[in-house]
């Protein structure tokens, strides 16, 4: 029982840091806006709207929320920050137990204790974003699996609403299965299914196309943007990334290892990896966290050639060669992190004057208001709907497109303007161009030291001025 007494007190220390650095962080990201805003409709209006992003996560963040005051947009990211904190500490709790089975309770424990510490586990722990409960559904699933393969469906169902592909893991387990076992694995069939034929009846309802995922958007824009040749260059270029970041992330020691692991003792848990190879498809960055739910899996592996390598040295105590390779995993954990530990006290999306604005601008209009900037920050803390500005048209172009989508209110911040959007320089410049005087009004100016996050407040007037 000691193993768990140690795991219950790590755990307690993990939700601690974990919510001492939420409490210094106000600002939601890009994409948790759009998962915020889906709870936020699902707990004011009872209903799910249809999105690209899938509605698993916005699920879980709406049965807190139904507790506390969702027309408050802080109040939204809080509660999602406390649920993901909460999946955080259990998502390292139910890696122990995936551990233990094959590595025992202390080098699970270790494995736990990784987990808890790993500062881009920290990050992801006090955001908004779908990791950490797509980890937590994705253990369940490879726990429950030896026992109750409908259970394990049922977890794998809903992971894939968390991330569609998580189907893909459905679909090479039940594979591998029938193979093994000669017989059809209809547990799984059935528990994934019941999870998944609502979301595909309901993606056609709203959009008239049969899909298992609203983001099958994401891939079509993909392969329109990069035909022949540079569809290749893209796989590529995002293969290249892929390989790179995971030893980024744990360290060289610790991936070898699990290279060993994963040749020499293969387990049905490393078919959980398939949920990754779609992601090179894609013509979105390959961010490190997206790797994040699989690190238990790559720590079982580890573990595993680990056990390997001390095969190979039998001359020497097996703890003396197990205690050495977890040190040496350790330093490589320890000497990958500082990139990620830089981001733990700060947010990279903290835009104070697009938070001032949206608030400014919130008792002054309606949910159907329209506001055009460059992030949704600003319609998120309004409650407003978001426009997002048109890319590649000059500021005259960009205000005619913004007006025929029925544009009320337009936001510049000088940051986007001077580094991402530079068309809307002339937006920034004082007097207005003439051709521009007539079609925006200066509002409100929110004005910051250095001047990165000053954001300019206009309304978009009728052609001929207002």
């Amino acid at each position: 029982n000691l193993p768990l007494v140690v795991l219950l007190l790590l755990m307690a220390a993990g939700w601690g840091v974990r919510a001492h650095y939420a409490r210094m962080d106000d600002f939601p990201s890009v994409d948790g806006v759009f998962y915020l805003e889906q709870s936020r409709d699902l707990v004011l209006e009872n209903r799910l709207p249809f999105s690209s992003f899938p509605p698993g996560w916005p699920v879980l963040v709406s049965l807190p929320l139904s507790f506390f005051d969702a027309n408050n947009p802080a109040r939204v990211y809080k509660v999602a920050q406390g649920t993901n904190i909460l999946l955080s500490i259990v998502w390292a709790g139910l890696a122990f137990f995936l551990l233990r089975r094959d590595l025992g309770p202390w080098l699970a424990l270790v494995g736990a204790a990784v987990l808890l510490a790993l500062p881009l586990a920290i990050i992801s722990a006090k955001g908004d974003l779908s990791e950490m409960s797509y980890g937590c559904v994705l253990l369940l699933f490879l726990l429950v699996w030896p026992h109750d393969r409908f259970q394990a469906g049922l977890a794998l169902g809903y992971a894939s609403l968390i991330r569609p592909e998580a189907l893909l893991i459905a679909l090479g387990v039940g594979v591998w299965a029938a193979w093994r076992d000669r017989k059809v694995a209809w547990g799984l069939i059935l528990g994934t299914t019941l999870c998944v034929v609502p979301y595909v009846l309901f993606i056609h309802h709203h959009t008239g196309v049969w899909a298992l995922s609203g983001k099958v958007g994401f891939l079509e824009a993909a392969r329109a943007g990069h035909q022949g040749g540079a569809q290749f260059s893209l796989i590529f270029d995002n293969l290249g990334a892929f390989l790179t970041h995971l030893p980024r992330l744990l360290g060289i020691p610790l991936v070898v290892l699990a290279v060993i692991g994963g040749v020499a003792r293969p387990r049905y848990s490393y078919l959980s990896l398939l949920a990754l190879t779609p992601l090179p498809l894609f013509d979105f960055a390959m961010a490190e966290r997206y790797r994040l739910p699989y690190l238990p899996i790559i720590m079982l592996a580890a573990g595993l050639g680990g056990r390997v390598v001390c095969g190979y040295f039998k001359a020497l105590p097996d703890r003396l060669i197990t205690g050495s390779l977890v040190v040496a995993c350790l330093a490589g954990i320890w000497l990958v992190s500082g990139d990620d530990a830089f981001w733990v006290t700060r947010n990279p999306n903290a835009y104070p004057g697009m938070r001032d604005a949206g608030q400014w601008l919130a008792p002054k209009i309606t949910p159907e208001t329209r506001i055009a900037a460059y992030k949704p920050f600003v319609s998120y803390w309004a409650g407003g709907d978001f426009v997002k500005f048109p890319p590649d048209l000059a500021a005259e172009e960009l205000l005619a497109e913004l007006r025929a989508r029925e544009v009320e209110y337009l936001v510049v911040n000088f940051h986007v303007a001077r580094l991402l959007m530079p068309q809307l320089k002339p937006l920034l410049q004082q007097p207005l161009a003439p051709n521009l005087a007539d079609q925006v009004r200066v509002l409100k100016v929110f004005d910051y030291t250095p001047d990165d996050h000053t954001t300019v407040v206009f309304s978009l007037s009728p052609v001929g001025g207002s």
